[in-house]
């Protein structure tokens, strides 16, 4: 089937290769006993400022860019800006806040999430 759809870089292209081997007549199985643990929030990186808006920007193109999603994370982010900004504790709301700011730009963009990711990687 090829590899991952480079349009995404980060996310979904798992879900996108999903669809893809379905459409061409495969099964995608999901195996109920494996278990699979994510841990997040234990650490916010300066690199979140990047990965996040690349991430959304290739999910607002998965989706298909319909108007509504991206005036709902829009205005979703512009909440998250005011509290991280408004509400300061340390460095880590800061690189929130500039998270936030980032993510509202990457959602109008025309730009690839990978433009993206390289514009504001830190």
């Amino acid at each position: 089937m090829g590899w991952f759809d480079e349009r995404y870089f980060f996310t979904p292209e798992d879900i996108a290769l999903g669809h893809k081997l379905n459409d061409a007549g495969y099964t995608v199985w999901a195996v109920p006993g494996v278990n699979i643990t994510h841990i997040a929030g234990g650490s916010v990186s300066q690199l979140e400022q990047a990965i996040k808006p690349a991430r959304v920007r290739g999910s607002m193109i998965f989706y298909g860019e319909p108007l509504w999603l991206k005036c709902f994370v829009w205005c979703f982010e512009a909440l998250r800006r005011f509290k991280y900004f408004f509400l300061p504790r340390k460095g880590r709301n800061l690189i929130m806040a500039q998270t936030a700011c980032n993510v509202q730009e990457a959602v109008f963009s025309r730009e690839t999430p990978k433009e993206l990711f390289i514009k504001f990687k830190p």
